[in-house]
């Protein structure tokens, strides 16, 4: 079982469509982007985005992803309205996030694991979050894929738009990176 994974973290007002138009033309087996969330001091849940009508393959990864990232990373809180999927929630919030994923062809989702306003969780994700985090990713992928192919990471804000500002320095853009680049490594090193 072979990866291979392609991180795209380009600009543009056209970025996320030709995100997704260039994973779909190279026929990735799925499209990952990460996030961080941002809210009050005290919002403390994690979710993942998918698709309004998520494809039985989408919605694997996606309940991968929070089965791992419960397992992996201790996060108990979920947000989402699927009781059998918790943290999954179809068509983004109120659609926020649904550009980001519209143009998929192959499984995708859209992962917000934590929130870097509250002040515990962006500690935890400075301390040891981002190696917890990539394998949270690895899990997921090699669980739901396990015969290996192309996987296609995007990074969810890139300057000029960093993200969210995460509480005692740094953006989300910053962190989102090296936690896909920590799970590229566990990806195509194994």
């Amino acid at each position: 079982m072979n990866y291979h994974v392609n991180i795209y973290n380009n600009t543009g007002k056209l970025a996320y469509f030709r995100r997704q138009r260039e994973a779909n033309r190279i026929g990735a087996i799925c499209y990952v982007e990460q996030h961080f969330n941002s809210g009050s001091d005290s919002a403390d849940y994690g979710m993942v985005l998918t698709a309004p009508k998520p494809s039985a393959m989408t919605l694997a990864l996606a309940t991968a992803y929070t089965a791992a990232l419960r397992r992996s990373c201790k996060i108990g809180l979920f947000y989402g309205p699927v009781p059998e999927a918790p943290g999954v929630l179809p068509g983004g919030f109120n659609g926020r996030g649904m550009g980001n994923l519209r143009w998929l062809k192959i499984p995708g989702i859209l992962v917000e694991p934590i929130f870097v306003s509250n002040a515990v969780q962006a500690r935890w994700l400075k301390v040891e979050g981002v190696p917890l985090l990539a394998r949270t990713l690895n899990i997921a992928i090699r669980k739901t894929f396990p015969d290996g192919g192309i996987v296609a990471f995007s990074v969810g804000h890139v300057p000029p738009d960093p993200g969210a500002k995460i509480v005692n320095g740094g953006w989300e853009h910053d962190w989102a990176i090296k936690v896909l680049k920590t799970a590229k490594v566990l990806l195509e090193d194994a």
